[in-house]
């Protein structure tokens, strides 16, 4: 079983290969947008500050792979865009996430 931070660490190597591979990143004018979304646990506002740490958090290691921080975007959308319910376990977890955009 993977631990929070070896997924984590698993997707954002994930996210730099597809960054650095589409279309010769460095040579092309793609930008990324980082989202992330937290479930209703908490107040709108931790929740907020949370998704936004989380964004946050992904840009500063995609960074560190040497990605042009001036093509990165990070925006927390805390609880306000759920995409499955609030009401048990499974729904809240996949609430909890981070979504990566590239953009042309």
């Amino acid at each position: 079983v993977q631990t929070a931070y070896q997924r984590r660490n698993d997707l954002i190597g994930n996210l730099v290969n597809t960054v650095k591979g589409a279309a010769d990143f460095e040579k092309s004018t793609l930008t990324a947008v980082i989202e992330a979304h937290t479930d209703s646990k908490g107040t709108d506002s931790y929740n907020q500050n949370l998704s936004q740490k989380r964004a946050s958090s992904v840009v500063n290691a995609l960074k560190a792979y040497n990605i042009d921080s001036s093509r990165l975007k990070a925006i927390g959308y805390g609880e306000s865009q759920p995409i499955a319910s609030n009401d048990n376990e499974e729904g809240k977890a996949q609430n909890r996430r981070v979504t990566a955009l590239l953009n042309q």
